[in-house]
């Protein structure tokens, strides 16, 4: 019975010493995702969302908040509307989208701006609301702190948008 007790006391005091793994989920806020992609931005732990009313409606714009282990780790924005947007005033804008030190990157949408607290991408995609352009946010929520945080973002947003672009089945022009 005391090894029983000794291989239990063990078996506790190990598993205290092992690393927390990232629990990845296959979607992030209806879009599938890559875990090797998300992995860098969400941490590890358990990961949930809140999403705010009408959530990715044609002609809408929506928030999808991200937690792990019950802290918020990102928002994203989803916004559908008319024309073309100013990026850079949009990353300039404040504490709702704007982002610490923006700058244009290619490839991303029609055009995008990343930092190391967020990115915003935008791109064109018509929608039965009438919506001819798409716009996507990703903000940090502890804003600017990792300096090497950049390059996950850019890499994320690389692959979240177009993969988001496709799941909202923007109609053909």
């Amino acid at each position: 019975m005391a090894s029983t007790c000794g291989i239990a006391v063990m078996a506790t005091l190990g598993a205290c010493g092992i690393a927390k793994k990232a629990q990845v989920p296959h979607s992030l806020c209806r879009t599938k995702i890559s875990p090797n992609l998300s992995a860098p931005l969400l941490g590890a732990g358990a990961v949930r969302e809140w999403t705010s009313a009408s959530f990715r409606e044609p002609g809408s714009a929506s928030w999808c908040v991200v937690y792990v282990d019950k802290k918020e780790r990102f928002q994203l924005w989803f916004s559908a509307g008319g024309g073309k947007p100013n990026l850079m005033n949009l990353a300039r804008s404040g504490p709702t989208i704007g982002l610490f030190d923006p700058h244009p990157v290619q490839g991303i949408g029609d055009q995008a701006v990343v930092a190391n607290d967020g990115a915003i991408a935008s791109t064109s995609c018509r929608d039965s609301a009438g919506a001819d352009n798409f716009t996507l946010a990703l903000k940090m929520a502890e804003g600017p702190m990792e300096p090497h945080r950049e390059r996950d973002v850019e890499r994320f947003m690389r692959a979240y948008m177009p993969a988001t672009v496709k799941s909202l089945n923007c109609l053909a022009e």
